[in-house]
């Protein structure tokens, strides 16, 4: 649960810096549930990171797509 949260939360932040340790974390986790975070938030890094001048709002909304299997919106 810990490492699902910490996938969630580092998403959310939208720190660009973050992409290629969620990327290595993706490639080696073997939990479905993790694996799911981490997809969702490594697509909200790439779609709207912070350097991009999206909100966590709306990076919050890519995450809670993507990981309910909706395609992301961002409006």
């Amino acid at each position: 649960m810990e490492r699902k949260h910490a996938a969630f939360s580092l998403g959310q932040i939208g720190d660009p810096s973050t992409l290629h340790d969620l990327e290595t974390a993706l490639a080696r986790e073997s939990i479905s549930g993790v694996r799911d975070a981490l997809g969702a938030s490594v697509t909200a890094l790439k779609m709207t990171s912070s350097d991009k001048g999206y909100t966590e709002l709306e990076r919050r909304r890519v995450i809670q797509d993507v990981y309910a299997g909706r395609p992301p919106r961002l409006s």
